[in-house]
Parts: structure tokens; C-alpha cells; sequence
């Protein structure tokens, strides 16, 4: 299924700059997972978009295994163990 998601153009582009941010992220402070405010500061674009669409995006990436969310509470997230 994860073929499939990643096939749309769109969707495969956001998720490799995720992927660049995870790794950046993680090689400059060690840590796993990242805030949604960091992904904010990477896509301005999504201030104008509304205020849920960054939302409903990482929603889609969890729901398909692209992500995942460690604390139902936290806008926190990492990448699965084993990446596409």
C-alpha cells in the first residue's frame, strides 16, 4: 500500500523532504523525533493553506504507516523502523 501512496508525484516529494528533515534532524542533535513546529519552519506554505492541512497530511502519512505519532497528546513524530 505504501507503493501506491508514494506513487502520486505530490505526496512522494513532501515525504522525501520529511525524510531529509528526520535525517538533518537527527544528525544534528541525536534525537528520533521531531516537533510539528520544526516541519512548520521547513513549509511556510502551509500558513496560508489553513490551519489544518499540515495536519491532515502527517494524519494521512501515520494512518498509512509513512509515520509515526508516539503520543496521541503530542504533535510529535518519527520515521517507522523500517522506511520505504
Amino acid at each position: 500500500e505504501q507503493q501506491n501512496i508514494l506513487a502520486m508525484p505530490l505526496v512522494k516529494s513532501f515525504y522525501q523532504q520529511l525524510d531529509t528533515i528526520f535525517k538533518q534532524h537527527r544528525e544534528k542533535t541525536g534525537q528520533k523525533c521531531i516537533d510539528i513546529s520544526l516541519i512548520e519552519q521547513h513549509f511556510p506554505e502551509f500558513q496560508f493553506m489553513g490551519k489544518t492541512a499540515l495536519d491532515k497530511w502527517l494524519k494521512y502519512f501515520v494512518d498509512n504507516g509513512l509515520l509515526l505519532k508516539l503520543n496521541e497528546r503530542k504533535k510529535q513524530y518519527t520515521l517507522p523502523k523500517t522506511q520505504v
